[in-house]
């Protein structure tokens, strides 16, 4: 993986909000840093297709619905997916981060959603039936709850394009907009960064989604162990049906015994054989051979037939 692709941030985490002193940035939080791979979390080449593609479906679609449901105008698309660690990510939210924490399953490193002041302005503004708030603050409980359940929306569209993300119905727990409270709240690891550009209302800013590697690759290898499973039942329907057409020799048998070898040399025709058996004793049908069914002989359309009565002693349930 490019190290230097982490280092790439986009403009609506960069730099602490306005009204308050700026400080220089640590340079060890800035410098590239190696992959380490021990942690055996890097993503694969195909994972990385996989979500970029899911990303990409989810923002052709996410400009529309935001215009739907906040009744203003409204686009998307993405600006990057790149590799990144939570923790650098943290550090680039400025002092009044607005983050979604999502939770997919209670094992999983949670999704954490990030929306920039300004569209945080407009999404309320707009939810309230109003036009854009400006913003620089922390929001106060109703708008906390009127943003959970936007990133709610959101992420609900998400997984209606997205079937191992739909599996396991994630849900929005909280709306966080306190740094040191969120560090404590999200465990540092690798991540996957899909940035997205939107525009609300003319109002340009971004919204930025960190997703584990560990959550990513559980949602993707959720979609394949469906894929493998209906490739299975594919199979086993075509091996069935394989299976269903290959002809096997049936006969039904009146009666079986053993006659000495000199006897069986003086069989003559119009000489009679007694097969001691019961006139109404069933008939045996047997299918290559063995023994499977009980029948009844009988007559149809002219032609001799045999009714299935039951199975034999050996194929009885």
């Amino acid at each position: 993986m490019d190290a230097s692709a982490a280092e790439s941030l986009p403009e609506g985490l960069a730099g602490p909000a306005q009204g308050h002193d700026s400080q220089e940035p640590d340079a060890s939080a800035t410098a590239p840093e190696p992959y380490d791979f021990r942690t055996g979390s890097e993503m694969p080449r195909e994972g990385v297709f996989q979500l970029r593609t899911r990303c990409g479906k989810f923002a052709r679609v996410l400009g529309p619905i935001v215009s739907a449901y906040l009744d203003t105008t409204a686009s998307a698309h993405t600006e990057a997916l790149e590799a990144s660690t939570l923790d650098r990510c943290l550090q680039r939210l400025g002092e009044f981060p607005v983050v979604g924490i999502v939770e997919v399953a209670e094992h999983l490193p949670d999704i954490i959603w990030h929306i920039d002041g300004v569209l945080t302005g407009a999404i309320i503004g707009h939810m309230l039936g109003g036009g854009t708030l400006e913003f620089g603050r922390s929001p106060t409980a109703l708008e906390s709850a009127l943003l959970g359940r936007f990133i709610q929306e959101m992420m609900d569209v998400w997984a209606a394009t997205w079937e191992g993300l739909a599996q396991w119905h994630p849900e929005v727990t909280e709306v966080v907009a306190d740094l040191a409270q969120l560090q404590t709240r999200v465990r540092d690891e690798q991540v996957m960064w899909f940035r997205i550009a939107t525009t609300i209302a003319e109002q340009q800013g971004a919204m930025n989604l960190l997703l584990p590697v560990n959550t990513v690759q559980r949602l993707l290898g959720s979609e394949q162990d469906d894929a493998r499973a209906e490739a299975d039942a594919t199979s086993r329907l075509s091996l069935d049906k394989t299976a269903s057409q290959v002809m096997v020799r049936v006969s039904v048998v009146v009666h079986q015994g053993s006659i000495s070898l000199g006897q069986a040399m003086r069989l003559r025709e119009g000489q009679v054989i007694p097969l001691r058996k019961p006139m109404d004793a069933p008939l045996t049908l047997a299918v290559r051979g063995r023994p499977k069914f009980l029948a009844q002989a009988g007559v149809r359309q002219g032609h001799l037939a045999a009714r299935l009565l039951g199975p034999t002693e050996e194929f009885a349930p």
